[in-house]
């Protein structure tokens, strides 16, 4: 009997032990766990400041760079450029569409074309979107200078936002004879199902509405 008694303590203790073995090794487990998913939220929270910290960095060199893009100097504006370029694509690519829109000298809006053209061969999917159309903007807003007729798309522009029936009727005129001297490769550049909703609106005899379609249409290439 007492052997009997002796045996079953001692695989008692033994089911202990494997059950202690047991328990031990599954602390270990969830240690280890807790411990790399501790140490996972603190990496994710040092690159989440660095981020923060280059976000921020980028962020006061854009400010400095400001002043360089309405620079008297065709030279600082120009420099200003490839700058952005080389701190921020996507920054560059709003500076260079705003400067080949508005800036007075031809050779500030050729190199903000250039830079259009070097960011939509690198860079992102959307970042290259919008220098390609930024690329766009520039070769028809240079035919329309070149021909004379950013005056008239201004003109336009405001008679529509006189809002009385005459001006739309003679903004509509206006915007038939820029598109009517426009080349072929200029037309292209603009919202073609915009142009044909514009023309059926025309056709419906809904005036107002051609008209503000076709300011949209040429909405970024007014003064």
């Amino acid at each position: 009997m007492e052997n009997k008694e002796t045996k079953e303590k001692i695989d008692t203790w033994h089911k202990i032990q494997i059950s202690a073995q047991a328990i031990i090794a599954l602390v270990g487990l969830v240690f280890t766990i807790l411990f790399g998913i501790m140490q996972q939220k603190n990496a994710d929270a040092t690159i989440q400041l660095a981020r923060s910290n280059i976000e921020l960095s980028k962020s006061q060199l854009q400010v400095s760079l400001l002043p360089a893009f309405t620079n008297k100097h065709v030279c600082q504006r120009a420099v200003g450029l490839f700058l952005a370029k080389n701190l921020d694509e996507e920054f560059a690519v709003e500076v260079a569409r705003a400067l080949l829109m508005s800036d007075s000298d031809k050779s500030v809006r050729e190199k903000a074309r250039l830079i259009l053209g070097m960011v939509s061969q690198s860079g992102s999917d959307e970042i290259k979107e919008k220098a390609q159309k930024g690329a766009h903007q520039y070769d028809l807003v240079s035919e329309l200078r070149e021909r004379g007729l950013l005056k008239n798309v201004s003109e336009a522009q405001g008679h529509i936002d006189g809002g009385n029936p005459s001006g739309i009727e003679k903004a509509i005129e206006i915007y038939h004879e820029v598109i009517s001297q426009l080349s072929d490769s200029a037309l292209e550049k603009l919202d073609r199902s915009l142009l044909i909703d514009a023309r059926e609106d025309e056709r419906l005899q809904h005036m107002e509405h051609a008209a503000r379609k076709y300011r949209v249409l040429f909405q970024e290439y007014g003064n």
